[in-house]
């Protein structure tokens, strides 16, 4: 298992639209383009509870810091609170939209620290305040927006409110009294987010004039303007707990990491290839999480180094001479500075095709440990010359991230599985055998026979498999009632058993003799 391996998974009949956890993490609540969320057990995998009400998508979730209950927003019009213990509804929060219905869709959901108010915000201008202590009952309407408003934030442990409209301000308001504090004005184009430190000292607001601003909850007053580092919309922004940084995303596929204090920006989170839609942080803000429309999330390391620029003359190159072993490179410059170099070392930034594109997640040597052979998530394999740390060929073939290998015992043959097939390559003769694709689930065992004649591979799809390395036929074939773990050849003097264990703690004993002849 490796950082970032995807360890879970919750598959819907329709699109996701929004997630949160409970303060246990023990469960996470998924809603759904169709109008459905579902209470899911981290433990288990299983779904406890299914929350069906609504008639429309839902577009945002709230979860109280009690984790009772969870409010949903929905274009129906209506928000849902319900009891994340039985799945029940407790209430249904109606009002936004009037009588007229033409406009009323609720964008978005906050529920205040001490679990007593709920409020939700609509395109029809409106922000509504919902006391959960009484069955729902409205307490305010604040209404003073120009235009849509969509989204909210309750202010640390506080009633206080901010929201933030397209209109191009946000409001601070006391939630619980339906007054007016602060007006947010600066921004020139529509806000998409507003989100709150954790300690509701500072409020950040993501706008369409490609600008993050941070803002004093105490006075309303503006404290930085974070631009410059994106080319298009800011869609999201949240501030780690700290209050020390920033993290701003946008529609140009960009990320930003600011310092707050001096509104300076420290790093560029770049790799998503459209839209990045939203930024969540951990609870101790170490990592960033960002999401994007190219079906990504990343994951950022906020607390790690700054790369360091390689050294170089600030002013013209005059001498280059190698030393006599071809080790090293010395280089002198007009600025009177003279640099020795290891070409060996900058051999990958000059030539990309020596090096994998992406996270390396194992590495195999061959009993000469002349040779290794390397699986990335770059959906390459590599074989390595490893005294010249040089590559020797490149294995293609997969459409994912490779994520297990094993090399056959007389080293003619290798097998890489990723999550769209398992291929097997000839070694010697540098080709691509037939691939086994029947799995249905990631594989957890891959494993070669002792006379490197079969291959056993074995997975979250309950089943084992035995193929002829040969021509990729399928040989054996076993089901167990869970997922299968592990599995090993087994037998003396010949590997004639397979044993396979699974996720319910059985050993199952595969009589394959005969197969294992063929």
């Amino acid at each position: 298992m490796n950082i970032g391996d995807c360890v879970m998974q919750l598959a819907r009949d329709a699109p996701l639209t929004a997630v949160g956890l409970t303060p246990d993490s023990a469960s996470a609540v998924v809603a759904a383009a169709d109008g459905t969320a579902a209470v899911w057990s981290l433990a288990t995998g299983q779904v406890t509870h299914t929350l069906s009400g609504h008639t429309a998508k839902i577009n945002a979730l709230a979860i109280d810091k009690q984790g009772i209950r969870v409010v949903t927003a929905s274009d129906d019009h209506t928000a849902r609170v319900w009891n994340l213990a039985d799945g029940s509804c407790e209430a249904v929060l109606q009002g936004h939209g009037g009588n007229a219905g033409v406009q009323g869709a609720v964008l978005d959901v906050a529920v205040c620290a001490d679990g007593t108010l709920a409020a939700t915000v609509s395109d029809d201008f409106s922000c509504r305040v919902w006391d959960l202590d009484e069955d729902g009952e409205e307490l305010q309407v604040l209404e003073g927006h120009g235009g849509w408003v969509v989204s909210a934030a309750f202010v640390g442990t506080t009633h206080r409110l901010v929201t933030a409209s397209h209109d191009c301000t946000a409001r601070i308001w006391n939630a619980h009294k339906g007054r007016l504090l602060f007006v947010l004005s600066g921004h020139t184009g529509r806000l998409n987010r507003v989100s709150v430190d954790p300690g509701g000292s500072w409020a950040v607001t993501a706008s369409d004039d490609g600008s993050a601003r941070v803002w004093d909850c105490e006075t309303g007053q503006l404290k930085q303007v974070l631009e410059g580092a994106h080319n298009a919309h800011v869609t999201d922004a949240a501030i780690t707990r700290d209050c020390s940084k920033v993290i701003s995303v946008a529609g140009d596929g960009s990320g930003a990491v600011w310092d707050l204090a001096s509104g300076r920006r420290e790093a560029l989170l770049e790799g998503h290839t459209g839209e990045v839609r939203a930024v969540v942080l951990t609870q101790r803000g170490r990592f960033a999480v960002t999401a994007g429309e190219d079906g990504t999330a990343r994951v950022w390391d906020l607390a790690a180094e700054a790369l360091v620029a390689p050294p170089c003359h600030s002013g013209r190159v005059t001498a280059l001479s190698t030393l006599p072993d071809g080790q090293l490179v010395v280089s002198a410059g007009e600025d009177g500075c003279v640099f020795l170099w290891d070409p060996l070392i900058k051999r990958g930034e000059r030539d990309a095709s020596r090096t994998h594109s992406g996270g390396v997640n194992a590495v195999y040597l061959m009993r000469d440990a002349r040779t290794a052979v390397t699986i990335s998530k770059d959906q390459t394999a590599r074989i390595w010359d490893v005294p010249t740390a040089s590559t020797r060929f490149v294995v293609e073939g997969h459409t994912d991230g490779l994520v297990a290998a094993d090399i056959s015992a007389d080293e003619a043959l290798l097998a890489t599985a990723a999550y769209d097939k398992t291929v097997v390559w000839d070694l010697v003769g540098r080709c691509c055998l037939p691939a086994l694709d029947a799995h249905k689930a990631a594989l957890s065992v891959l494993t070669w026979s002792p006379d490197s004649r079969f291959l056993l591979t074995a997975g979250a799809d309950c089943t084992a498999r035995l193929w002829r390395a040969e021509d990729g036929r399928q040989q054996a074939f076993f089901m167990a009632d869970s997922a299968i773990t592990a599995a090993c050849f087994a037998g003396a003097p010949v590997a004639d058993i397979v044993v396979a264990g699974d996720s319910a703690g059985a050993v199952h004993f595969l009589d394959w003799a005969e197969e294992l002849q063929g």
